[in-house]
């Protein structure tokens, strides 16, 4: 019973496709009503794209700048990271080689799919410098400084 009813249907939309596509090729109205329709979809298509591709771009923009924000901060923290001492310096070193590692292997969005440590590791690299070395002289702007980056 239901096959029966999905062939009639069937049959009815190809009878409907046949008569509609004699009417098209017998009236040269619907031929140019045909012309005025590719020519307008073609016109907002091309003003839809134009938006879409302005959004992303502006996103990506964004997206490089924040990156470009974090490899400046940690270069930043790497250099400071000498005023407090050349192991402190090799640690920092050490925890931010190992960030980009990760990176390189997998792939440019790792930090953003994968729980890193790499904050962390440099926070706590810093408490141990604090407690050893105190906050005298310069060492102390170095790490207000390296702690604003964090």
């Amino acid at each position: 019973m239901i096959f029966m009813k999905k062939a009639l249907l069937e049959i009815i939309l190809i009878v409907i496709f046949i008569l509609l596509a004699l009417i098209y090729y017998n009236y040269e109205v619907i031929k140019e009503v045909d012309k005025i329709f590719v020519t307008l979809s073609t016109f907002l298509f091309s003003i839809f794209i134009g938006f879409f591709i302005s959004r992303q771009s502006g996103r990506y923009g964004e997206i490089r700048k924040l990156v470009a924000d974090f490899d400046g901060t940690m270069s930043a923290i790497y250099r400071a990271m000498g005023h407090l001492g050349e192991d402190a310096q090799k640690k920092a070193g050490e925890i931010i080689k190992k960030h980009y590692k990760m990176i390189v292997e997998n792939n440019w969005d790792y930090p953003f799919t994968h729980k890193t440590t790499t904050i962390t590791d440099l926070h706590r690299l810093t408490e141990e410098v604090v407690k050893e070395k105190g906050l005298d002289g310069i060492k102390g702007a170095v790490i207000t400084r390296n702690m604003l980056g964090l």
